[in-house]
Formats: C-alpha cells, structure tokens, sequence
C-alpha cells in the first residue's frame, strides 16, 4: 500500500533535473517543465496543466525525431519534395479531389491498402508526386523505402549467389508501410532480378506500394522475360490498385520550384 505524506521534497538544482530528464529520455518535457517553472504568467497553473503541456511537448518532439529518421531510411532522391509544394492541377490530371485522397493516408495502411500507380510522360512530374508522397507518409512516422528499379536490380543482382544477402534484401523492401519503385521498368531488368521483384511483391500482399512509370502494364509484360512471372508480377501490382495519369502538360518540379526569372 502507498502513503502519502505532506513533507516538502528535498530541493533540486535545475541542473539536476535537466540531467535527469535527459537520463530517463524524456528531456523534451522537462526543458518544457522548467521554462513552465520560470514564467511568472503560469503561475497560475495547476500541476495537471503543466504535464499536459510536458507531455505536448514530449510528444512534438518524438514526432520530429522519428519522422526525421524515416526520412533518412526512405533515401529519397528529392527528400525536399513535400505536397505543400503541390497545388492541384485538373489539366494535368490531378484534381483537388485526388491530391486530397494521396495526403491521406488511409490507402497506406488502412482496412484494405491499396497500391497506387503513377503514369506520365517525360517531364510530368511523376518521381515529383511520387516522392512528396513517400514525404508525407515519413513525416506520419510510416516506414518508407525509395528505389529506381534500375538500381534494386543492380542490387538484387549483386548478391545472386548469396541466398541469404538476397533473403535479407526481400525483408527490407517488404518489410516497410510504403514501397516506391520509380523509373518502372525504363530499362529492361535480368529475368532474376524480375523473378525476385516478384517476390517482393509477393511478401508485400496487404501493403502498399507506389509504381512510377512513363509505360502502362502491357508495355511491362513485354520488358519481362518470363511470361509466367510477367503476368504474375503485373498481378501484383494491379490488384488491388488506383492510378493516377500526368498529362505533362506542367512539370510539377518547376511549377513549384521556380528557376530564377531572367
């Protein structure tokens, strides 16, 4: 049973307790404690307030850290690309409506996850919109992971010959909230590295992946050397599965990163 007791606690240095914040990892909501401490205006201040706050705080701060680390582990090419810089343009296919559908992230993990695939020309803006989504999922704390398929090929060929080098490349594609494979199928991938996207794909049942491509799904069967694991792969992709088509009218890149007038 625990008693309680009127007596004053022995004092503490605000040294001290900044050490020990940082001890027991919540300096966060003790460097927001004692600023709360200072400030004669929240003198008023019951103790219940200022854990809300402490905890506010702590809670900010986590989410920065965290998100900061999912964006480091994404590897994205563009890590600066965000959907803020992203207006809705019905001319190049993408609505209001759309772009609202993209920022939510119910399709990453909701009951029924759903891949997206981003098609358009040269110029578009597709990696753009495609990254600025892996962005905002990181910026949610979601595991993200980004490759050019050219480059997973190389890497899934590297270690052909070492099956468990290979295994573990299968887990780290599988196992995060949000796949983006980019540049799908530009050039042509060996018939392993296809047999192995395969089963990424495969372990990835249930979770979401983005395909960002200047071809459409007949034109990939085509760039597979199995027929068998072209349809399957392609399978894969399309169900379930929501498309998104730039028109290429606006490059998103330069619609929102302007290069200096002249």
């Amino acid at each position: 049973m625990t008693t309680t007791t009127n007596t004053t606690p022995a004092p503490m240095s605000d040294e001290d307790m900044t050490r020990l914040f940082k001890k027991f990892h919540i300096a966060t909501a003790g460097a927001r404690a004692l600023d709360i401490i200072a400030d004669p205006g929240s003198d008023s201040w019951t103790f219940r307030d200022i854990l809300v706050e402490m905890l506010r705080a702590q809670e900010a701060g986590y989410q920065q850290r965290i998100s900061a680390q999912r964006l480091k582990a994404a590897k994205l090419a563009d890590p600066n690309a965000t959907l803020d810089k992203i207006t809705a343009q019905p001319d190049n296919g993408l609505t209001a409506q759309r772009l609202a559908r993209l920022r939510d992230e119910e399709w990453i993990h909701g009951p029924s996850p759903s891949n997206l695939i981003i098609v358009g020309p040269t110029g578009s803006g597709k990696s753009f919109l495609a990254q600025a989504i892996a962005h905002n999922a990181c910026m949610n704390l979601f595991k993200v992971r980004y490759w050019r398929l050219a480059e997973l090929a190389m890497s899934i060929d590297g270690v052909h010959h070492d099956s468990a080098a290979t295994e573990k490349l299968v887990k780290t594609c599988a196992d995060v909230h949000l796949l983006v494979l980019d540049d799908f199928f530009t050039t042509e991938i060996s018939h392993h590295a296809s047999r192995i996207l395969f089963e990424i794909l495969e372990a990835r049942t249930g979770q979401a992946t983005v395909i960002v491509s200047q071809l459409g799904a007949q034109d990939w069967l085509k760039m597979i050397p199995n027929q068998v694991t072209a349809e399957s792969l392609v399978n894969r992709i399309l169900h379930p599965s929501m498309t998104v088509a730039l028109h290429g009218h606006a490059n998103l890149r330069e619609v929102h990163n302007p290069k200096e007038a002249i």
